[in-house]
């Protein structure tokens, strides 16, 4: 099974962000420093992202996410990224959900939360 996370997808969480459509690309100030000029870019061909300005950091979805979230462990990663997003990744499937099979988010979908 093959799980895609895509870069657009995932920012329309972070409304905080207010990024702006530049032809097939997204702009705006980077979250992750103060700056005044918008140096922040992501490429929706590319599914990634970058930061022109002070912090230079950059990466795919995941990256973006452990960056932003300050998630310090993959388990934890992917366990935000099915709480928060309802996206099942292969570690989730195979690890998390055995482990923890009473998810905030399967409680939530119960009524139990």
């Amino acid at each position: 099974m093959s799980y895609e996370i895509n870069m657009v997808d995932i920012i329309r969480f972070y409304p905080e962000l207010k990024l702006k459509k530049e032809g097939n690309n997204f702009s705006g100030y980077c979250p992750f420093h103060s700056e005044k000029m918008p140096s922040f870019k992501i490429s929706i061909e590319k599914n990634i992202w970058k930061c022109f300005g002070k912090c230079g950091k950059g990466g795919g979805p995941l990256t973006f996410i452990r960056e932003y979230e300050n998630v310090n462990s993959t388990k934890d990663l992917h366990k935000l990224i099915f709480e928060k997003f309802g996206i099942k990744t292969e570690l989730y499937e195979n690890h998390i959900k055995k482990e923890d099979p009473k998810s905030k988010f399967e409680m939530w979908n119960k009524g139990e939360i």
